[in-house]
């Protein structure tokens, strides 16, 4: 298991960091912004204008809610995957599990992505316009935007790494579906909460970043290419976070349903042999009573089969994510309204045409 600690998690455990060190040290790197923030317009005269009102002070919090939410990724992600090993058939070898997981999730492949989307992320600034026109206070918000980027690299590369070794592993948990599983997702249940709290903690990534490109105060005005550019920024989180719970969900419900539709076929053949047997006039009284009793123990097995989901959440599940989604979704509106309002004529002309 050691293999599948990515290189942030496995410093915080050497270091023997517990879940309040690894807090501290979220907070900290948002604060290291913040800092370098604070120096960058500290001769101003005027050091709440660039802390608040240009929204850098949000910006630290955005890192530093990120970076927590990732450590708690990584934690439910690696408490499942014990799950999985407990439930491969017995001719299956955990390294059958554990290599391709190991192979995706690679350091390099965490720090290449977040260094990229980093970049990525200050060209994107850099075409909305910094505000300062001050060398050194544009250096420390592009650090920012950086640290911002990087850390929702780690993130972007989590959700490839989740979507990779779920299909990798997949096919090898199907012995496992087991339709009498008090989850009544057949035994999945626990990936469907995993994959919720992928899809939850991403969103909250895409609320917080839809905020701040929202209200920080921009360079550049909201020609096409920066509605363009916020509009995508802006989605592409949400677009993450459905992608991490819809696409491995839809390999699991694909699983469930072959395996009820199996079952199915197999239950009814043997009920209507044993109503068969057990209405044969010949048969011993003996024999049908023992038929009968066959006959209702597969009756309650094809009711269980019949209530058994196929898809992998439970209904405590579903609450609780439509709970994160409502208040989310709410937050993003209340967020966007003024920014939509204010140019869906021109939001409207640029995707769908002449609008009159």
């Amino acid at each position: 298991m050691d293999t599948l600690y990515p290189f942030y998690d496995k410093l915080a455990d050497r270091l023997r960091i517990s879940f309040i060190g690894k807090l501290v040290l979220s907070i900290l790197l948002g604060l290291s912004f913040l800092g370098l923030r604070y120096i960058s317009v500290m001769k101003s005269g005027d050091v709440t204008k660039y802390i608040l009102e240009d929204w850098s002070w949000f910006l630290a919090l955005l890192i530093t809610t990120v970076m927590l939410c990732l450590y708690y990724a990584t934690h439910v992600f690696r408490n499942m995957i014990p799950e999985v090993l407990r439930r491969i058939p017995k001719d299956v070898v955990e390294e059958d599990i554990l290599v391709p997981i190991s192979n995706i999730l690679t350091n390099r492949g965490f720090i290449i992505c977040g260094v990229l989307i980093g970049i990525i992320n200050c060209c994107i600034g850099l075409a909305f316009g910094l505000p300062d026109n001050k060398w050194f206070a544009d250096l420390t918000l592009l650090f920012g935007f950086f640290l911002a980027g990087f850390v929702n690299g780690l993130a972007v590369f989590g959700i490839y790494g989740v979507l990779a070794s779920i299909k990798s592993f997949s096919d090898k948990i199907d012995s496992s579906i087991d339709s009498t599983s008090p989850d009544r997702c057949g035994n999945t249940a626990f990936l469907g909460t995993a994959l919720m709290v992928f899809s939850s903690v991403t969103l909250i990534a895409g609320v917080m970043i839809s905020i701040y490109i929202l209200k920080a105060p921009w360079g550049s005005p909201d020609d096409n290419l920066v509605i363009v550019l916020k509009t995508f920024w802006i989605a592409f989180p949400y677009m993450m976070s459905l992608v991490v719970l819809v696409l491995p969900a839809l390999k699991i419900n694909k699983i469930l349903r072959d395996y009820k539709i199996r079952s199915e076929g197999g239950l009814q053949k043997k009920l209507v042999t044993l109503q068969n047997e057990i209405e044969n006039p010949e048969t011993d009284s003996k024999i049908r009573k023992e038929k009968q009793d066959n006959y209702n123990y597969f009756s309650e097995r094809r009711k269980e089969l019949y209530n058994m989901r196929t898809w992998p959440f439970s209904a405590s599940a579903n609450v609780k994510f439509l709970s994160v989604i409502s208040i989310n979704l709410c937050t993003s509106v209340a967020g966007s309204y003024e920014w939509v309002s204010g140019n869906y004529p021109e939001i409207l002309k640029l995707f769908f045409g002449s609008w009159k």
